[in-house]
């Protein structure tokens, strides 16, 4: 998560903020937090706004993806069946749609909200290295005006996500395998990998231990992100690696924005996404789903299964 660093370090905001909802300003941990935070720092007359979260086609299933997790929901149960029409799932997807009041530039693609947030008017974002990168950069109006904190999750515990999750990969039809492998270890090894993260386009973010302390990544990334980010890729919830995973999250794209727009409630978004879900899980084989699912959830962090 960003947040504007002017309004955190603003004493006199935060009195106001203390008296008005009796409690006290900090880096959120649970969403709670946030969205509390943001409600209070939105005031469209004075040309303010609370935050500039991503509800789009391409990210806005990750907001409820990292809520839904937050309040300790799991996308299967032990059958590999869809787990989301409960309460996890609904209290996600209303606390997303209450949270709505107080955003703007949500409809923003990825750029477009890099430039939003960088006008310097909006308290929260949330985001990844490559924003980072766009408003760390030499000239951006929040350079060094950004203070960062984790993914909120629940019962004050961080939860950070790994999606996209992408690395170096050899195709099965490789025609020079050995080749290809030779490059991978490559591209990854200390030198070139730092070369690709340290760049201001460069499309990795820090994955090697050394690139936390080399001076040039320092400088595109600032020590504050640099510091949550290696916190988060220590223990993430991982991404959805099953089978048509993209499929899974088309359907529930789909549902949640209708929901958002008001055009769905949020039981009937997710009883429909549900039953996508199973269906799909029928067509590949419910037995290799389910085993997929079961072999995922064991690489989830153990402070998750266990609280």
């Amino acid at each position: 998560m960003f947040y504007h660093r002017d309004r955190l370090e603003d004493a006199t905001e935060w009195a106001r903020y203390a008296d008005q909802t009796g409690t006290p300003r900090d880096i959120p941990l649970t969403w709670e937090t946030p969205d509390r935070q943001m409600a209070f720092f939105h005031r469209p007359n004075e040309g303010r706004f609370g935050g500039c979260l991503f509800r789009t086609a391409s990210y806005a299933a990750w907001e409820w993806w990292a809520r839904f997790h937050a309040l300790r929901g799991l996308p299967f149960d032990d059958d590999g069946m869809a787990a989301i029409l409960n309460d996890a799932g609904i209290g996600a997807l209303e606390a997303m749609i209450a949270s709505s009041a107080h955003l703007t530039g949500s409809d923003l693609a990825l750029f477009d909200n890099w430039a939003r947030y960088n006008r310097g008017d909006i308290y929260a974002n949330i985001g990844w290295g490559g924003t980072q990168k766009a408003l760390n950069r030499r000239g951006a109006g929040l350079r060094g005006r950004v203070a960062h904190g984790p993914l909120p999750g629940g019962k004050d515990l961080p939860l950070a996500c790994f999606n996209w999750g992408w690395s170096y990969v050899i195709a099965r039809n490789c025609p020079a395998p050995e080749l290809a492998y030779a490059f991978c270890r490559h591209a990854v090894s200390p030198g070139p990998s730092s070369d690709t993260v340290a760049a201001p386009e460069g499309v990795f973010d820090p994955f090697r231990p050394e690139h936390y302390a080399a001076p040039r990544i320092i400088d595109a990334y600032g020590p504050s992100f640099l510091a949550e980010h290696r916190k988060a890729m220590a223990d993430p919830i991982p991404d959805l690696y099953i089978a048509r995973r993209n499929e899974d999250f088309e359907s529930l794209t789909m549902w949640l924005l209708r929901a958002l727009a008001r055009q769905s409630d949020p039981e009937t978004a997710l009883r429909n996404i549900a039953a996508r879900w199973n269906i799909i899980t029928e067509q590949v084989g419910a037995d290799q789903q389910r085993d997929r699912w079961l072999n995922l959830r064991a690489t989830y962090p153990d402070r998750f299964v266990r609280t």
